[in-house]
Parts: C-alpha cells; structure tokens; sequence
C-alpha cells in the first residue's frame, strides 16, 4: 500500500475578561470567557475547523464555577481509506452461523472474510461538553476541592465489523423478515428469503450459497418438530462475510472528574502535599449502524478496562535536599470480552458475582468479572544542591519501587492470561529503580 497525506494547520485562542472584581458586580468577583479554533487543511480529505470556548465565574474568592463546550474532528487513517482487500478462511472448526444454529441446530463451518478499504469514509466527529466547581475550602488554607461533569458524544466512528456484529446482524433481519411474512400469512415453506441471490434479505454483507436438497430437508425435518411461530425458512451456507471500513458507530460517554488537593507547609517539618483524584463513569454506551444491517446497542461501561471507578492518591513530603512520596493506584473491576458464558449457567449458579450480564449488540452477555486491583508506588529521593564537589555538584538521586506489595495483574482469559491494556505495570511484579538527574 502506497498513501500519502500532507496536512497544514493553524492555531489560535483567547481570553477576554468580561467583569473583574473592581467593576463591584454582585457576586461576581470575576467572569472569563476564553475561545480557541484549530483550523486544518487536509490534502486527501478537506478543511475543517474544531473550535472550544470555556467560561469561568468567581461568584466568591473561595469559589470558581467553570464549563467549556468544544467540538472534535478526526480524519479516516490512511489504512482505512487504502489498504488492499484482504481475504482470510476460518480455521477449523470455523464459525457458528446464527440463523442455520437456531434453524437446524448446525455448528461451526468454515467461511471466508473479507476485508477492504473505503475510499468514501466520513471524518468522526465529537462533541464535548463540561461543567464543574472549583472550592479553596475556607478555613483550611491549601485545601481544593474540584468537580466536574462531563460528557462526550461520537458520530460517524470508524471501524469493522466483527464476525458476530456481521452474523447476528443477518439473523436478525433475516428473522425480521420472516415475521412480517408469517404475520402475513405465509408459512415457513413458503418464505423465499432470496438465499444467494440479488434480493437477500439478511444481512448485505453476508453471501450466501443458493439453497439446495439437503438445505430444504433439513429445515423442513427441523420445522416440523416447532410450532409455525418458531419455524424458519431454508437459506444456504454462509461463503463470505464482507467486513470493510465504514462510518457506523456513535457512542457517548458521561461521567464525574473528582480532586482533592492539601498543602501544608511548615519550617519544621517541611512541605506535605496530598492529592486524591477519581473518575466515576456514570454511562458509555455504542450504537452500531451498518449500511443496510441491523443497529444494535452495547454497554462500554464495565467492558475492557473502561471501569466505573478508576483513582489515584498521593502523599509528597518535601525538606530542604530530602523528598519522599508514596502513592496508591485503584482501578475497578470489568467485564472479559473474552470469557463469556450463558444464561442458563448464569442462573443455575445463582447469579455469582464473578459473572457480570452486560448488553452487547443489543443481547445480553454474561461475562467474567475482571477483579478490581489496588496498587502502591513509592520512592525517597536526596538533591545534593549547588554545594557539594564537582561529582554530585546539582545532581538529584531517586530510589523508587513500583508495585510495592508485588501485587500480581488479575486473571484473565487469552494466551497471556492478564489484560495488558489495563494492567501492564503490574506483570513485572515488584520493580525497583534508581533515577540519577543532573543539571549542567
């Protein structure tokens, strides 16, 4: 593949005090309004422009309200755009079909993918909004607090479909089909669901074999132990699945940004700075819509390391040429995408709570549930300052240790058995370090 893209872009932004404190504005010690816009030119693609303002207001000293709304823009990768068409065949055993595994209780088979650019691709565009507080606790000099609400909306994401978004898309459209047929009073028999031809009915991205003999008995031997309402019309073996980039996604996103931060500093005993910050997802969410297949929903939140809660603390210590700092790490519990299980083992376990049921293409999944994890760092470190000889002349000396409980990554499924992702740092174990600075 042979691409190229050349891009030029500008940049600007202000800020323009509306009222100041000796303007005498009830409740309004200060209000702000700042602005910003990048302007890019693509050679492949068009122009665009992004703006973001923001607004903050000092209704009191100790107080600071503050929102900003902006707007994203992103264009399609090279990749997406050009890349050559790639075809792939499934090992064995190969994949389940749907439609056939519910009509004729067929397993896994062998299909072909193909996978292929899109020249036409629309760029993904966002919108980003926020609004929090800023609080100088009165009373406790050092002490802020912070809040913020934020949310984020996609359109037009980028991607290619997975085996079961394409597959479970078809079964869905085909059963749609055929309940408007038999509604119609039609019977199972009689549905033609254009198997292999022009006016398919499933999804367009799936090719199928014409249907044949032993298609027909074996829907028609299947049908017959059903009731009408449960029968299926007879469609041929998948041949291809048609995976090529396309704009077929929107997804949102919404949350609290929270933070505490305390000062203390004293001739004795030095400076003391502790800060907690965490973020709680309140929702994140994904609505595919392909070209002519089905739209379905999935959760984010909970779903590959994208964890409700997520937060850091931290303790520093600083005197004269000595400083220490101790810091705790927590990422929250998830769902493995890649350890799933049924409904039917979900319930006859009692719903544990290592199994967590989320909603992925528009079902219901029952996931294993990815241990939250707590981890701490630490570290001492001495500055020799501008009075010692020439070696250590300015010279800064750091010992750390990462991990300090040699805390392992939780387990999950895949070939590694861990989530490096979301728990890489804690694969090495306990990990010691000496950093060495100098300044010249």
């Amino acid at each position: 593949m042979r691409a190229s893209r050349t891009i030029a872009s500008a940049y600007a932004e202000t800020a323009i005090p509306l009222v100041a404190r000796r303007n005498n504005v009830p409740l309004v010690r200060s209000l702000e309004l700042s602005g910003a816009a990048r302007y890019e030119d693509y050679s492949d693609f068009g122009t665009t422009i992004r703006p973001k303002f923001g607004l903050n207001w000092k209704p009191f000293d100790a107080v600071m309200v503050r929102a900003s709304l902006n707007r994203g823009f992103a264009a399609p990768t090279l990749t997406a755009k050009f890349i050559p068409t790639q075809f792939t065949v499934d090992s064995v055993p190969g994949v389940v079909d749907p439609y056939r595994n519910e009509g004729i209780g067929e397993g896994a088979y062998s299909q072909r993918r193909v996978i292929s650019a899109n020249p036409n691709l629309k760029p993904i565009r966002s919108n980003g909004r926020s609004v929090g507080i800023v609080i100088e606790v009165p009373g406790v000099r050092g002490l802020t607090l912070t809040g913020d609400y934020f949310q984020i909306e996609q359109e037009d994401e980028i991607g290619v479909r997975s085996n079961s978004q394409i597959l479970n898309s078809d079964a869905a459209l085909l059963k749609a089909y055929t309940a408007q047929q038999l509604a119609a009073g039609q019977t199972a028999s009689q549905i033609d669901l254009g198997s292999g031809t022009a006016a398919y009915k499933g999804d367009p991205s799936v090719l199928r074999e014409v249907v044949g003999a032993a298609d027909i008995a074996a829907f028609a031997a299947a049908n017959a132990s059903k009731p009408a309402v449960q029968q299926l019309p007879t469609v041929g073996r998948v041949v291809s699945r048609f995976a090529p980039f396309e704009n077929f996604a929107k997804s949102f996103v919404s949350g609290i940004d929270m933070s505490l931060a305390y000062t203390r500093r004293t001739s004795r005993w030095g400076t003391l700075m502790a800060t907690t910050e965490w973020t709680y997802l309140i929702r994140s969410d994904v609505t595919r819509s392909p070209a002519g297949g089905a739209t379905t929903v999935s959760d984010r939140l909970n779903v590959g390391g994208a964890t409700r809660w997520r937060g850091s603390s931290s303790l520093v210590w600083e005197k004269r040429k000595w400083s220490a700092s101790f810091g705790a790490y927590y990422i929250g519990s998830y769902g493995d995408t890649g350890a799933t299980t049924s409904a039917i083992v979900y319930d006859s376990l009692g719903k544990p709570s290592y199994i967590v049921k989320q909603l992925d293409n528009s079902a219901y999944v029952y996931r294993y549930r990815v241990s939250d994890v707590v981890s701490f760092n630490s570290s001492v470190g001495y500055n020799f300052g501008s009075e010692r000889g020439v070696w250590l002349k300015n010279t800064k000396l750091k010992l750390g240790v990462t991990n300090l409980t040699d805390r392992e990554p939780p387990l999950t499924s895949g070939s590694s058995g861990f989530d490096s992702s979301v728990h890489a740092s804690l694969f090495a174990g306990r990990t010691w370090t000496v950093e060495v600075s100098r300044k010249f």
